[in-house]
């Protein structure tokens, strides 16, 4: 109904209602009409089409009253579905099968690895590197799709919580205090039962642990193996015997005797290497395919290093000593692999720097490749190749935590869904609805009074200020300032974090880089096995068992971040949509969109943020913690070390936890985050239709425009529209409110209360 349709009604109704053409006014002078005829709309034949709106309104009266006491099954199945109470229930459905997912997936796991009650890690799949990866990707991604689910559910059924009825409303305005609609709320807490404020904090802090550990329930492990370097002749290779001349922890003992012999008895299986394949096959941060190394050579006049099997003491043979065996570079390899290895430079007992040495100009061919020392000629290299080792583990510990939060969640929901009570009001069209059809006397008078005017008004804290009829001005006003201030700053607070983060992560890959160039990086944990230096901190879980749960939380910290995250985002998009819709109803004639709808009322699933703007939310979250989880990550690896001939794990370096990072994903992190934050910008830029004064979420600025002043028992269920219901005259004050009948557009210059 446009406005000259709803005009002409309105004529002949003020006919019906105030014969004389004056209104009494509760508080200020009468008002009186305008003595020119309002224009009366007719039909293509120019027929006046007053009786078919009183017939819409009839009617409108008849499916109110057979709404409410109908038994139809079929409308009252309807009727309870279109309700908060069917969001609910789907996300209690979600946060069910969700629950059933993890109990499912960790049954396997544990199944397969044998894990305990723990936050240890067992592998449920040892092989390949690259199948490894793929199945770390794809179920990091489906835990953030479930993660994503929980956290919508969450905050949809926090909001319904946090919804006051309208008798919190009333007790709160008769304070001068005012409450939210529609959108999430800190300032409603206070008026909730104790028993929905149990159910919004259970479902709050429930939160937390599940985000800060749901991402490392798996995580990928790779097993990086320490080696043995030597220098050896040909002569080795055909069995002659050796002693290497140490006289120190080496052949003194049977364990160094054993060890040499197994590689000299096993160095016909070994891959040969070229010397440029050899270079490249070794020159990593991490070696994960390869063991021992033989470097051979024709030498057979260079005396030994050293008189033991390692750096500490360092004296040389005579000259005149000659050896199968050369030098030995022994546990060659670190915890978190950086640095290349002395051994292939030629100064093979320089410690001065952990970072090894520099192979570039032999890579680029300006120098001849000398190992160990100098002016020693490569013939080739034995290597021993293994394969790679990687593992997705699994941890039954950190699992077990997700579904108690899973469960406890869910017993919320289900609870919220069999409540009973007063009914909240949840959106715009509930409160509208109720103030018309029940006067909030204490708004009386206050039609102009947006959010602004009603802080002004109720929330100096003595005296009482009255209200005086307010001059309408007619504004245009931006989108973001129906969000309040601490909204927006602790978005851009959560906000700055997430990119700084993101540029950090950034400039330590590139940092990091120089040596590999940006070639070497790639996304998510392949940053770690293609031997990248990309770790933040690391610990040894022998030793330091509390740096494993310490790097867990860091490595889910961003994901905990994005989460409250997308609550911040999703509260202030909701209050700019929630203040469109508002802003609509001055140039639109439209009914109502309610949670439990009555007559020619409008239902929806959703509570304030339509799907158009929902859906492309709750996809861009999905997608932001997935990558976010290949950003930042927990990652471990499985040092084996080999001690007198025998490997072992878990001993002197064992199992090390460390928080890997991908310089690509940060990029990608930024490039998601920044465009949500673009597009938020962009829309908050936009401008609202002027016309109407600017309630936001404000319970008592929705009340001020409810005041009908004509017989309009019906309203709330009929078309409505905001504008001047009782005009001015000369220096008389008019009033605006919402009306099913006729309405005109308030007058710069002029009062109105």
């Amino acid at each position: 109904m446009d406005r000259q349709e709803s005009d002409h009604y309105y004529y002949h109704q003020q006919q019906k209602s105030f014969p004389h053409g004056t209104y009494s006014s509760p508080q200020y002078s009468s008002f009186s009409y305008a003595e020119q005829p309002l224009p009366q709309p007719t039909d293509q034949d120019g027929n006046f089409q007053y009786a078919a709106l009183q017939s819409r309104k009839r009617e409108a009266s008849t499916n109110k009253s057979h709404d409410v006491s109908s038994t139809n099954r079929g409308r009252t199945w309807k009727q309870k579905m279109s309700g908060w109470r069917f969001g609910a229930i789907l996300f209690a459905i979600a946060a069910l099968i969700v629950l059933v997912a993890n109990v499912c997936i960790a049954i396997y796991a544990v199944r397969e690895s044998g894990a305990s009650a723990t936050a240890d890690f067992k592998p449920i799949y040892t092989g390949d590197c690259a199948r490894t990866k793929a199945l770390n990707t794809w179920l990091h991604l489906t835990i953030n799709v479930l993660s994503s689910i929980l956290l919508s559910g969450s905050n949809y059924c926090m909001q319904v919580l946090s919804a006051p009825s309208r008798k919190n409303v009333d007790e709160a305005h008769a304070a001068r205090k005012w409450l939210d609609i529609g959108i999430p709320s800190l300032r409603n807490l206070r008026v909730m039962t104790p028993k929905r404020r149990a159910l919004w904090v259970l479902i709050l802090i429930t939160s937390a642990p599940l985000h800060l550990v749901y991402n490392s329930i798996f995580s990928q492990s790779w097993t990086r193996q320490a080696y043995e370097a030597a220098l050896v002749t040909p002569d080795f290779l055909a069995g002659a015997p050796f002693d290497a001349g140490y006289t120190e922890y080496s052949t003194a003992r049977e364990g160094g005797r054993r060890l040499f012999g197994e590689i000299q008895a096993n160095s016909s299986t070994y891959q040969r290497l070229e010397p440029m394949e050899c270079i490249k096959a070794y020159n990593k941060k991490a070696i994960l395919d390869r063991k021992t190394v033989l470097v051979v050579t024709s030498l057979k006049t260079r005396p030994l290093l050293s008189t033991s099997y390692g750096p500490d003491s360092p004296a040389r043979l005579d000259d005149g000593s000659t050896n199968p065996v050369f030098a030995v570079e022994d546990f060659v390899g670190n915890e978190v692999g950086t640095g290349t290895w002395n051994w292939m430079c030629d100064n093979l007992y320089d410690y001065s720097s952990d970072e090894g040495c520099d192979l570039t100009d032999v890579l680029s061919g300006n120098k001849e490749w000398s190992p160990f020392m100098p002016g020693v000629k490569v013939e080739y290299c034995l290597s021993e190749y293994l394969g790679e080792q990687c593992a997705l583990d699994f941890s039954f510990g950190l699992m077990m935590v997700v579904c108690v939060c899973n469960l406890i969640k869910l017993s919320c929901m289900v609870t919220l869904c069999f409540s009973s009570g007063t009914t909240p009001l949840l959106n715009i069209g509930d409160a509208v609805s109720s103030f018309l059809d029940a006067e909030d006397v204490t708004t009386r008078g206050m039609c102009l009074a947006g959010k602004k005017e009603i802080k002004q008004y109720w929330d100096k804290r003595e005296g009482y200020t009255p209200v005086e009829p307010l001059t309408w001005t007619r504004t245009s006003m931006r989108w973001f300032r129906a969000c309040s201030t601490w909204r927006w700053a602790v978005f851009a607070l959560l906000s700055s974090a997430s990119i700084i983060t993101s540029i950090v992560l950034l400039g330590l890959g590139l940092s990091n880089s120089r040596s590999g160039g940006l070639k070497s990086w790639s996304f998510g944990v392949a940053s770690i096995y293609d031997g990248s230096p990309y770790v933040i901190t690391y610990g040894h879980e022998l030793y330091q068992p509390h740096r494993l749960v310490a790097n867990i939380l860091l490595a889910n910290l961003p994901q905990l971040v994005i989460s409250f995250l997308f609550l911040a985002y999703n509260s202030i998009l909701t209050s700019m949509v929630m203040a469109k819709e508002w802003s609509d109803f001055a140039h639109e004639r439209k009914t109502l969109r309610v949670s439990a709808p009555v007559g020619k009322q409008r239902s929806t699933y959703y509570l304030q943020l339509p799907y158009r703007y929902a859906i492309p939310l709750l996809l861009s979250s999905m997608l932001l913690h997935w990558v976010t989880s290949q950003a930042i990550f927990l990652d471990r690896r499985i040092v084996l070390q080999v001690w007198w001939g025998e490997p072992y794990e878990d001993n002197d370096v064992g199992s090390v936890s460390t928080v890997g990072y991908s310089p690509v994903a940060a990029i990608i992190c930024l490039l998601i985050g920044v465009s949500m934050l673009v597009a938020l910008v962009f829309v908050a830029l936009g401008r609202y239709k002027p016309g109407i004064p600017l309630a936001a979420s404000c319970s008592a600025a929705i009340s001020a425009a409810c005041h009908l002043e004509r017989n309009e028992p019906d309203a709330a269920v009929l078309p409505l529209l905001w504008g001047v219901a009782a005009s001015e005259q000369w220096d008389r004050i008019g009033h605006c409110a919402f009306s099913s009948l006729g309405v005109r557009e308030p007058v710069d210059g002029n009062r109105y209360a």
